[in-house]
């Protein structure tokens, strides 16, 4: 599942905003990655991608638990790839979703949710700053993408901030 939106700033420059929700099953996988290709060919403007894909691109963005079978993570490395998305990488914890398991043995959690963007968002908005938020009342944390983040700048004046959290 996901949204799609074009985000107009001050200036009337637009980009793209996509927002995803990854279905656990393998079929629909498979078609989130198809989905993901079939947007980034109608690619016209600057675009960044948002949410839970649910799946993890390496080993090491998962502890606990069966391991990963490579094919899913190879599968989602090569949509991204295909699609010239990059990782935004994040501050904060990594971990953005847990099984709320109370016991060490079977607690496991994962970095499901990401930002990833095309490169001409990324010289938009040089600025950016991706928050993984503190968990409120979910096992996801909120993610938080600050276009002009005072952090990357100094403390001039904030100009424009976007906020889309998903949970």
């Amino acid at each position: 599942m996901y949204i799609n939106a074009e985000v107009k700033e001050a200036d009337a420059f637009l980009w793209r905003l996509t927002g995803f929700y990854g279905e656990s099953t393998t079929e629909k996988k498979v078609l989130l990655w198809k989905v993901l290709r079939t947007l980034n060919a109608m690619r016209h403007r600057p675009w960044l991608c948002v949410g839970d894909f649910n799946e993890v691109l390496v080993e090491g963005e998962k502890e606990g638990g069966p391991k990963r079978k490579q094919v899913y993570m190879d599968s989602f490395k090569e949509a991204s790839e295909d699609c010239d998305l990059n990782d935004l990488g994040f501050e904060g914890d990594p971990f953005m979703w847990r099984n709320n398991s109370h016991t060490s043995e079977h607690y496991i959690r994962e970095r499901l949710d990401r930002v990833v963007a095309y490169g001409e968002w990324i010289t938009r908005f040089p600025l950016y700053q991706v928050i993984n938020g503190e968990p409120r009342h979910s096992d996801y944390l909120p993610i938080i993408v600050d276009t002009n983040s005072l952090v990357r700048r100094g403390n001039q004046g904030r100009q424009h901030v976007f906020h889309f959290e998903a949970s």
